[in-house]
């Protein structure tokens, strides 16, 4: 009986990717395929992250003009 190393997963996302989990000890990869089942795939995580980046960059924009203005005398 051979040992599986590659799991199919399909994300919450609705992408379905294969993961090669031989890094992982025998006895915890089905649990970790089912963790990564409740997650995004790598690609549409990546993208929300950017997204939030984008979101983070301009409040603290933002916020350095705020408190510039508050330090410049009138």
């Amino acid at each position: 009986m051979a040992v599986r190393l590659k799991w199919t997963v399909e994300h919450t996302c609705s992408h379905e990717v294969v993961h090669d989990l031989s890094d992982r000890p025998a006895d915890r990869r089905a649990g970790f395929a089912r963790w990564l089942a409740g997650r995004d795939c790598t690609d549409c995580w990546k993208a929300a992250r950017a997204a939030d980046s984008e979101s983070t960059e301009d409040v603290l924009t933002e916020l350095s003009l705020a408190y510039g203005a508050l330090l410049m005398p009138p």
